[in-house]
């Protein structure tokens, strides 16, 4: 067990309490105004230690720094090609992917990881069909 650390719990507050995946630069300067002595190694560090722990998911996106989700849930993510959104999938959408999955590994083997799994293509904001999500 790790002793406590105020400011690993400054960066997971930040992250339970954001649905827009950030970056670790946004966290960082989300949290230095309000602490000076917070330094991009210890938001680094930090961020590691809680995906380590399973308190956080790091979502690498291929040509983009990496993101971070603090929602502890099992759910999927879409990303918008055009807006750079990445949007939780949750209820009968991820239950899709979720039978996707299984039937995928009833036919090869393989075993998929629908958590890490990043669907791509234009969300409803670019599509001109709603109002804009988070960035």
């Amino acid at each position: 067990m790790s002793k406590y650390s105020r400011q690993r719990e400054m960066i997971l507050d930040a992250l339970t309490g954001n649905r827009c995946h950030p970056t670790a630069d946004w966290v960082y300067n989300h949290l230095k105004p309000d602490n000076p002595a917070l330094s991009m190694g210890t938001v680094y560090r930090n961020l590691n230690f809680l995906v380590e722990r399973g308190l956080v998911r790091k979502l690498s996106v291929p040509g983009e720094a990496d993101r971070f989700d603090g929602q502890a849930d099992t759910h999927m993510h879409f990303r918008c090609r055009q807006c750079g959104s990445l949007i939780d999938l949750k209820g009968e959408a991820a239950e899709e992917i979720l039978d996707f999955a299984r039937r995928f590994r009833d036919l090869t083997g393989l075993e998929m990881d629908p958590a890490g799994l990043v669907l791509e293509g234009r969300c409803e904001a670019c599509s001109g069909d709603s109002p804009g999500n988070c960035s």
